[in-house]
Formats: structure tokens, sequence, C-alpha cells
């Protein structure tokens, strides 16, 4: 998968941006190798934070300064791979001693993965979706119109690891039975993804344009509108995360969030092609903002009603 996923990127970007294109695929492709599922059913939190969010908060900080000096951008996908094959490597000699004696059998397996097919589909779904925004603003937009585009989504997707840290932190200490209430635990986890949203979404819309200018050059820098309709979208991907991954995936309401997500992505991408055929490169941005609008209130209801039983 690994080389196939570098040889499509390559394949697919601009000749001068292979490198670039091809080293971000690798830093989704490595987040599958991620220990968090593990951590999250072990009930260990420290591991997660220690194996699964620090090396990529630290090969974060490392890779500013050093594509601050070097303009090279590819640069932070090598560090940010090289930092997550470390820390797993370190993780398997350390947290998980009995590695290699742990399989039960091919039936058991594969009757496991036949019970996991609703939140891979899920998963699978939103993360396609979620990739559409600039391949369709690049079949229709002038290159120099995209460039801003293209640097909002990038920084867009750099704030997304917050969201995903922050999810693993909260869902194992949300769903673990413990004295206090688990009311209370939801209520934590919802009001704390809330906040992110909402700063995220703040910080997005402010400085995103001098983000991009000093990244990615004045050249290619985000106008404010754009910046503001991608901050609504971390904001409602933000608010709608404990919903789903604490409160209806652990109650067996995976037809439900795939439903949703289906409508929100048909919407979304309908709305997407529309601006774009017209030019409207901002209306791509809001397109995919009102998709996951369209999500985070479609499962709002329900996820409220599962956390007022917890």
């Amino acid at each position: 998968m690994v080389p196939f996923v570098f040889a499509l990127a390559w394949s697919l970007a601009a000749p001068e941006h292979r490198l670039d294109a091809a080293a971000m695929s690798m830093t989704t492709t490595v987040a599958g190798m991620s220990p968090a599922w593990f951590c999250i059913g072990a009930g260990k939190p420290t591991l997660l934070a220690l194996f699964d969010t620090m090396p990529r908060v630290v090969a974060t900080l490392l890779a500013v300064p050093v594509i601050l000096v070097t303009s090279q951008i590819w640069l932070y996908g090598a560090i940010l791979v090289v930092a997550v094959i470390a820390s797993l490597m370190v993780f398997h000699r350390i947290a998980v001693p009995e590695r290699g004696r742990t399989f039960a059998s091919w039936r058991g397996t594969f009757k496991h993965l036949r019970g996991q097919f609703g939140p891979a589909a899920i998963s699978l779904s939103g993360t396609t979706y979620a990739a559409t925004p600039l391949p369709i603003g690049q079949a229709f937009v002038p290159s120099t119109v995209m460039a801003g585009f293209s640097s909002a989504d990038t920084v867009y997707r750099f704030g997304l690891f917050s969201v995903m840290a922050l999810g693993n932190t909260f869902q194992g200490w949300t769903l673990e039975p413990q004295e206090a209430s688990p009311r209370k635990r939801h209520g934590a986890a919802i009001a704390s993804h809330l906040v992110l949203g909402l700063a995220g979404a703040a910080l997005l819309t402010f400085l995103g344009p001098l983000a991009t200018s000093l990244i990615f050059g004045a050249d290619k820098s985000a106008g404010m509108a754009t910046c503001a309709f991608y901050g609504l979208s971390f904001l409602f991907i933000s608010a709608s995360t404990p919903f789903i991954r604490n409160l209806l995936l652990p109650q067996g309401r995976q037809r439900l969030i795939l439903a949703w997500t289906l409508i929100s992505a048909i919407v979304g991408v309908t709305l997407m092609f529309v601006a774009a055929t017209r030019g409207w490169v901002d209306g791509i941005a809001l397109s995919m903002a009102l998709s996951e609008a369209i999500l985070f209130l479609g499962l709002l209801i329900p996820g409220l009603r599962l956390w007022q039983k917890a």
C-alpha cells in the first residue's frame, strides 16, 4: 500500500510539487499504524499520549523552523514519518512484551474484521470525502487561484491532528467504567471538543492568511474567507467527534452515522462541483463547511439522547 500511495501522489501532483505530495501522502499512510486503538482498548491514555500524540507534536515543532529555513515542504512529511516509525518501534518493545504470542485463529480474526465493517465503512467514506475539495478545485479552477486554497487546505489538515489527538485521549476515559458519572465524563469530552473547535476556527480565520504566507510564500497565501470556511469545517468536525466516537459508535449506531456521512458527502460534493465550475474557490470551502454542519446536526439529537441516558 505504501509504494502505491507514494507512486499515485507522485503521478497526480504538479511536477514542481511531486516530492511534496508524495511525502505528505506518507504521513497519511503511516497514520494507519498508530497504536491508538491498542492504547484505548487497554485503557492506557498515558501510552497514547507518549507514543502517538507526543511524536507528532514534536515532529511538527521540529518541522516548522526547518521549513522556514529551507522552504522545503516535503521535509515535514519526512520528519513526521521518521518520528512515527521510531515511536512505534519503541512502543512494540516496551508496551507489548507479549508480541508474537497474541494470534488466536484465522476464523476468529475474520469474524472480528466482519464486526468492524461498519466503523471501517464510516471511516473510509469520511476520509474519501475529506480529500475531494482540492482535486475538484484543481479540475476547474486555474492553478494561480488555487494556490491560496491549497495552502489553507494544508494548514487545515495539520490542525485536524489536534482533533484526532483529543478524541483519542477522551475515548478511553469516557467509555471505561469508573466511579465518576459517565454523563459528566461525556459532558467534559463534548465541552472540550467544542472549545477546541471554536479555538481552531478562530485561529484559522484570523491567523490562517498570515500562517500560509509565512509557510508557503506571499504568492500562495490564503484569503480570509477561505480560511474562515475551513475554520467552520474544523469547528463542526471537532464538535461531532465526541458524539460519533464516544456515544453513537459504542451503542451500535453505525448505520445512522454512515447514512448521515453519505448524505453530507453527496450534498458537499454537489455544491463543490457547482462552486468550482463557476470559479468560486471560496465556495468550495463553504460547501465543505456546510456538509460538515449537516453531519453534525444530523447526529446531534441522537447523540444528545444517548448522553442523557449515560
